[in-house]
């Protein structure tokens, strides 16, 4: 799937939009501590790529380059905030559509191609470009397995797509291209998780502290 240039103004746009009941449980401290425990392993079992703000007019971005992914997230990986949310996306059926930007860089030498996985379960994961269509089947029938970059013209270009995900868990994009070769991995989550993600991180944080205060004594 080809996809057009955008100029730097619109990728600026998009940046800025993207980041430039059941009855309680018996046991509410149990049940917390218990999802504290599950987010946490969830995480561990993502090893997600580190993020920073590479690339030049927008967000955090992922990866060595020369292609960044811009996923709208909070914070850079691997800060515990740092994973993408689901639930603003466009859903039809299970699918959700996450809008992402890709900056490429300067010193991209030709075309790069763009797939993506699912690393926690065996559900397809692809890539959409176009009107937000009516219906799951629909979406499904106009899902690319792949996505091609173009060749920077010696500036910074972007280029905005759907990346189209079956729900909350771990991804990767596997990069490929002259010179060019490698793995970006990420998290989704939805709104209710990031709770728990929070309280995972205040934790260690917390204890992190106490330790380094009683080696100090």
């Amino acid at each position: 799937m080809k996809l057009s240039v955008l100029g730097l103004g619109l990728a600026c746009a998009v940046a800025a939009v993207t980041g430039c009941g059941s009855s309680p449980p018996s046991s509410p401290s149990k049940a917390t501590s218990t999802s504290t425990v599950s987010g946490s392993k969830a995480a561990a079992a993502c090893p997600r790529t580190a993020g920073g703000r590479t690339a030049k007019g927008v967000a955090i971005t992922l990866g060595d380059g020369p292609a960044y992914p811009v996923l709208g997230m909070p914070v850079a990986p691997p800060a515990a905030l740092g994973v993408v949310t689901l639930d603003d996306d466009v859903r039809r059926g299970s699918l959700y559509l996450h809008k992402t930007l890709w900056a490429i860089s300067p010193l991209a030498r030709g075309e790069i191609t763009v797939r993506a996985t699912s690393l926690s379960s065996r559900a397809a994961v692809g890539f959409f470009n176009g009107p937000d269509p009516k219906t799951a089947t629909a979406l499904r029938a106009a899902v690319q397995p792949a996505l091609r970059l173009p060749r920077s013209s010696g500036r910074w270009a972007y280029t905005v797509t759907s990346t189209v995900l079956p729900g909350p868990g771990c991804y990767a994009f596997d990069l490929s291209g002259p010179h060019v070769k490698q793995r970006i991995v990420f998290r989704t989550i939805l709104r209710t998780q990031h709770g728990v993600i929070a309280k995972s991180a205040t934790r260690r944080t917390t204890t992190a502290s106490q330790r380094r205060f009683s080696q100090r004594q």
